[in-house]
């Protein structure tokens, strides 16, 4: 009775994904952080919008490196492949969707997007526990992750922190930006 294993599935849900470390693995595997990129790509092509990848990247990559400061979850490549896979099972088989009906599965997709929680958060280099004349504010689509952590100064301490309100950009200008071709 105590010695049946629990079910994958049962594990799964609660514990986070951990990747098989021996080989031929060697720790990667499909649901990994670093091959998530290449699943946006690939899930772009199903959804017939590969032509958006370059400006799906180049959007994604003002976020690469804040992983490590983000709550589990919130993590902004894991959380629009996983967006993005839900579409794609949504259009599988004979439901895919066509080049004419593109624009407004883009358009949708976007505003699934801007609903994700990574959006919310935000960052300061400050030599005191709130913002001030000197404080350094990171603002994404202005300055990517990795380039505002390298502002540090000395003495400075790097506030990380989830916001419900006023969030910077404005989703209208993450909307702008994701539009452009």
């Amino acid at each position: 009775m105590g010695d049946e294993p629990e079910t994958p599935k049962a594990l799964s849900q609660h514990e986070p994904h951990r990747s098989n470390p021996e080989f031929p693995h060697w720790g990667r595997d499909e649901l990994d952080h670093s091959h998530a990129i290449f699943a946006i790509a690939a899930h772009l092509h199903s959804l017939a919008l590969e032509h958006w990848t370059p400006r799906m990247v180049r959007w994604l990559s003002f976020y690469d490196g804040i992983e490590r400061w983000v709550d589990p979850g919130q993590e902004p490549c894991l959380c629009v492949r996983d967006l993005l896979a839900t579409y794609v099972l949504r259009f599988s088989g004979a439901d895919r969707p066509r080049k004419a009906n593109a624009g407004q599965l883009k358009q949708c997709i976007i505003d699934d997007l801007l609903r994700l929680d990574f959006l919310r958060y935000r960052a300061y280099w400050s030599r005191r526990m709130s913002q001030d004349g000197n404080t350094l504010v990171w603002v994404p689509l202005q300055q990517s992750w990795l380039s505002f952590v390298e502002l540090a100064r000395p003495g400075d301490e790097l506030m990380v922190y989830l916001t419900d309100c006023r969030i910077t950009p404005p989703l209208e200008t993450h909307r702008v930006f994701l539009n452009l071709e």
